[in-house]
């Protein structure tokens, strides 16, 4: 697999918009870069209804003040820090053999044309059917991916301790720039997507990464079948598994939840590893020789032969 630098990913980014031209031959004088500009979107606080989105269309990741999803929990009842694509569906298995057919019960509004619709239904297998394919397929949350912030003495940062944000969503390029400090310590986060893949890339820059103070977690949340899906929902399902392989500047995780599966691939400068917390919760730790570290990750579906 062929590594994506971040400067790749972010010229790419900044190529696809800046292909517009601010005039028309000369006779088009609305200045397009200024008129969007205007509108991008600045933060200095948290808010967790303020959570800003990278994407394509197809695909999009949505991130905290940290410019990534590195508190996930903390804005589940605001705009949930979600990775969703087209292609991310998954269906619970349908032990039961339950059928659509009995989700139905006939109806005949017009007096002399009964037809057949879906209700729900509140007894036996007909309430178990109408539960089922009410609830399936879902779309699924193709993996959280943030950041672990050490303070001096150790501890884990929450978000408090998070202090002077300066994000911007700049809507010409695309490109989120977060800017905050812990503990006196400045740090910054580019972040973008890819204009055709279903792909982010992200670049650190913090004298945190020196003292090995900033991790990058990798969690796959397990798909829920309520109506709100907050990307949170981190218990064991032996369902949902992550297989992990790698080797210098790369890192593929398999996913496989039931019968859906797609990989997650992380490619990196520099030197750094991964290593395994949980069933699905993952850590890359960059080496402490470097203040800067810059990282892509691709999700694709695996499609499995018949």
């Amino acid at each position: 697999m062929k590594l994506i630098t971040i400067g790749a990913v972010m010229l790419f980014c900044i190529s696809c918009h800046g292909a517009h031209s601010n005039s028309n031959n000369g006779k088009d004088k609305i200045d397009r870069k200024a008129v969007v500009s205007r509108h991008d979107v600045h933060l200095t606080e948290v808010d967790t209804l303020g959570s800003l989105t990278v994407g394509n269309g197809k695909f999009a990741y949505t991130v905290d003040v940290t410019g990534l999803q590195s508190f996930p929990v903390a804005y589940a009842n605001g705009v949930p820090l979600g990775t969703q694509s087209e292609w991310g569906w998954h269906s619970f298995p349908n032990d039961k053999h339950l059928t659509f057919k009995e989700t139905l019960d006939t109806f005949n509004f017009n007096g002399n044309h009964p037809a057949l619709y879906s209700v729900q239904k509140k007894t036996g297998r007909g309430k178990l059917a109408s539960d089922y394919f009410r609830a399936n397929p879902q779309r699924i949350q193709l993996g959280n991916i943030g950041l672990v912030l050490l303070k001096k003495d150790g501890s884990q940062a929450t978000l408090l301790d998070i202090k002077d944000i300066n994000q911007t969503l700049n809507l010409w390029t695309g490109i989120i720039t977060s800017q905050f400090k812990l503990e006196g310590t400045p740090v910054e986060v580019i972040t973008c997507a890819d204009s055709s893949k279903d792909a982010i890339g992200f670049q650190i820059k913090s004298a945190l990464l020196k003292t090995g103070s900033i991790k990058v977690r990798f969690r796959y949340p397990t798909p829920m079948t309520s109506f709100a899906d907050k990307a949170v929902n981190y218990a064991n399902y032996a369902g949902n598994t992550t297989s992990l392989s790698q080797k210098d500047g790369q890192a593929i995780f398999l996913r496989k939840i039931d019968t859906t599966q797609y990989n997650v691939i992380a490619a990196w400068k520099g030197q750094a590893a991964v290593t395994q917390k949980g069933q699905n919760d993952f850590l890359l730790v960059p080496d402490t020789n470097q203040a800067t570290f810059a990282c892509t990750v691709d999700f694709s579906l695996v499609i499995i032969p018949l």
